[in-house]
Parts: structure tokens; sequence; C-alpha cells
């Protein structure tokens, strides 16, 4: 039960970093991300009969699975792989840093940019470091950071049915699909995208996820839903865990984002 508990730490990072984001960006309006093209009408709960939210999830879903097969296949070229995550890394560790600093702080455009390279490659290194500890800290700063501008970016309805959809993509593809093969490899091979510790692999899209969650909630219901919701994702990530034991691969978002999901919507209602 302790080892069960110790190995929340990346989740616990990786919120707590999201926390501190999502206070950066309160009360900012950001403009709908490009991966959802498409605009929701304001229509209140009869959006869900129109075909935007499930257009704008298709295509997220679509670049998710589009990036997992390209991943796969460049597992056979491991030091193209290496490269090209670590290119990845560096950029979009640049951009939200960029971004947060530049909203956070009134400060030159030539100091942002210094700051957020060299910040960018410390995250590199760290995602690339033998240290556990570095390891997670590293990749809960770019799961945090990018979830928290995607979470509280997104149209409201299309965010409800991607996580939704998400939770069912990742059931599937674990033991239907394409990450089934997760179980017969080394995840050292794969750093970058998974979160190795103590003996336990965590992908950092699961990571990602639980962030567009909790940003999601909080910037559409408030603070104190937002807070429930952490409460779920630590709920539910216990709850995964217990189930993993006994399993090489078992995906991180089903059990976790329906469990963070519901505790939010039923604390809004109730504060209503």
């Amino acid at each position: 039960m302790l080892r069960t508990f110790h190995l929340v730490y990346p989740v616990l990072a990786t919120l707590a970093m999201a926390v501190v984001f999502q206070s950066v960006v309160e009360g900012v309006m950001l403009p709908q991300p490009p991966i959802t093209p498409l605009e929701e009408s304001g229509g209140g709960i009869t959006e869900l009969v129109s075909p935007t939210p499930y257009l704008n999830t298709l295509t997220v879903l679509a670049v998710v699975f589009a990036g997992s097969m390209l991943m796969i296949a460049l597992m056979k070229f491991r030091r193209v792989l290496r490269f090209f995550i670590m290119a990845v890394l560096f950029t979009t560790s640049f951009a939200v840093t960029f971004f947060y600093v530049l909203l956070a702080f009134d400060v030159d455009l030539n100091i942002v940019s210094l700051f957020s390279g060299l910040l960018g490659l410390a995250v590199v290194l760290g995602v690339f470091s033998s240290k556990e500890y570095v390891n997670v800290l590293a990749s809960a700063y770019v799961a945090s950071s990018c979830g928290v501008v995607f979470g509280s970016s997104m149209p409201f309805w299309t965010s409800l049915v991607l996580l939704v959809a998400i939770a069912v993509y990742d059931f599937v593809a674990v033991f239907k699909g394409h990450l089934k093969m997760l179980g017969k490899i080394d995840m050292n091979d794969v750093k970058g995208l998974v979160v190795n510790y103590q003996g336990l692999s965590i992908g950092l899209g699961d990571l990602f996820f639980y962030t567009v969650l909790f940003s999601f909630v909080t910037t559409n219901f408030g603070w104190l839903p937002g807070v429930a919701s952490l409460a779920g994702l630590v709920a539910g990530y216990l709850l995964t865990l217990k189930f993993a034991e006994k399993r090489p691969v078992f995906p991180g978002l089903p059990i976790t984002i329906m469990t963070a999901l519901a505790i939010s919507l039923v604390i809004y209602f109730l504060i209503l």
C-alpha cells in the first residue's frame, strides 16, 4: 500500500505545476487551438446534437493516432526517434515558457527568449536524465504547461466529448489496438514519451490529459470543482494502479478521467 501511494509522485508533481499554470491563465481569453478548428455556436446543451464537438474530437484523435503510429515506426531507428523527441520537447518547452513568462511578467522579449531557451534545454536534459526525480519533474513541466493551455482554450462541449472519447480511445488502443505492443518494449527506449519511475511507466500523454481535465473544469466551473477534479484524478490514478498490478500494460486514462470528471461535476451541481 505504501509503495502504491509512493507511485503517485509523478501525478502529484504534474498537478501541482498545473495549479500554478492555471493561476497564470486565470481570466485570460485564449484563442481556440488550431487542432479544434470548428467553433461552437454557444447554443448550450443543444450543441451536443451539432456535429461540431464530434468533428473537433475526431481531429484531435486523428492527430493522437497519427503521432502514435509515427513513434512506433521510428522505434526501428532509435537515434532518429531520440533526436525527434528531443526536438519536440525543446520546441514545446520553449513555446509554453515564452507564453507564460510573457503573460505573467513585463519583461524584455530578448530576456524572455533567452530564459525560454535555457529552460527548454533544461527540460530536454531532465527528461533524459538517469535520475528519476529529475525525469519526472521535467516531464511534469511539459505535460502541465501544455495541458493547461489546451484545457483552458478548447470549446466547452468539444472538451467534454474529447475527454470521454480519449478515455475510450486509450482503452481500445491498449487492449485491442496498436498500444498493446508497449508491454514488449524497453521503456527506456521511449524516454520522453513515457515517464519511468520506481518501475512504473506512465505515458506523457496521460499526464497531459489529466492536466487538460483539471484546466477545463477550473476554467468552466470554478476553482472548487477544479480542486475536486484534482482529488478525483489522484483517486482514479490510485484505482488504476490497483487494476494494473497484474497486467504488463494498463490504460491510464479511462478510470482516472471518468472518476475525476464525475466528482468535479457532482461538486459543481452541489454548489449551484
